[in-house]
């Protein structure tokens, strides 16, 4: 599992949300489960045996309080050599 969190982030929360489910789909993963609540937004996602997700926390129209990215690699074997966890 790699986890990557951020803090008093300038972006707007829906900003940050919409970068990473456009990014992901880009690279053919899924968007499994999208949910929102008052200052809070996530969404999981999956390609074959990596799943992980999205959280972010702030107020919409001002800078995201608090954001992490969460990706499980599952049994992929040599995921360094894996081109879907290649950084583009």
């Amino acid at each position: 599992t790699i986890q990557i969190e951020w803090r008093k982030l300038n972006a707007d929360p829906y900003f940050i949300i919409g970068y990473y489910k456009t990014e992901l789909k880009k690279q053919a993963y899924n968007i499994d489960v999208e949910s929102e609540g008052e200052g809070v937004q996530q969404f999981s996602f999956s390609k074959g045996s990596i799943t992980g997700s999205m959280y972010v926390q702030g107020p919409v129209g001002q800078g995201a309080q608090y954001a992490v990215l969460t990706v499980n690699l599952g049994d992929t074997p040599g995921y360094t050599d894996n081109p879907d966890l290649q950084i583009k």
